[in-house]
């Protein structure tokens, strides 16, 4: 976790920036809209096909029983969610993507590569909770395997793939970050705590 650790030490980790980086990027994300709808196209099909890849076969998720305890100690709080951004995180951290969409999402859309990742896995598991819960109102179903997550996420990648990454999924992807951005601080907390329990347990 080497990448990791000099992304604490230079303030761009989770912990150091989510309070700072979730005010200011609202009005990045704001007048993104405003910009080329074709920039974001080929944006977000960057980042969707560097999920798409790193989710076709699935490495070992240490999913230890502190980040368990960590999550579903906690109210509000969508266990997918954050079980399959810190899986995203940890593979952006272990193999660093060769299409260059970090350089793009934030260059393009003002936002930064791990926030790029926790709008994309949310965004991901909302396809898959309208094919799996279509009833439901949310996709927080308490889930104790990462393996069932894993298969969520891939129904929602094949989703998102039957519809095509068009104007409308720009438009889905910008409305799912602007409402991350309204998550209460307590929210915020939970996930910032999850996300160093689990990079501390890999040294």
């Amino acid at each position: 976790m080497k990448k990791y650790n000099q992304d604490k030490n230079g303030g761009h980790s989770l912990k150091a920036q989510s309070s700072k980086a979730y005010s200011d990027h609202e009005g990045a994300v704001e007048s993104s809209l405003q910009n080329d709808k074709n920039e974001h196209l080929t944006c977000l099909g960057l980042i969707f096909d560097w999920c798409s890849q790193e989710l076709e076969n699935p490495t070992f998720f240490s999913f230890t029983d502190e980040l368990q305890k960590e999550i579903e100690g906690a109210v509000n709080v969508d266990y997918w969610e954050i079980c399959l951004f810190i899986y995203l995180l940890d593979r952006y951290f272990e193999t660093p993507p060769n299409n260059e969409w970090d350089n793009e999402l934030e260059k393009t859309m003002s936002i930064y590569p791990w926030a790029g990742l926790h709008t994309m896995s949310s965004l991901i598991l909302t396809y898959a909770a309208s094919i799996l819960y279509p009833e439901a109102q949310e996709h927080n179903i308490p889930l104790s395997q990462p393996d069932t997550i894993f298969q969520a996420a891939k129904i929602g990648i094949d989703t998102i793939k039957n519809e095509s990454i068009d104007s409308e999924f720009v438009n889905q992807f910008l409305e799912e970050r602007c409402r991350i951005l309204e998550y209460p601080a307590e929210v915020l907390e939970v996930f910032d705590s999850a996300v160093n329990v689990y990079f501390s347990a890999q040294g």
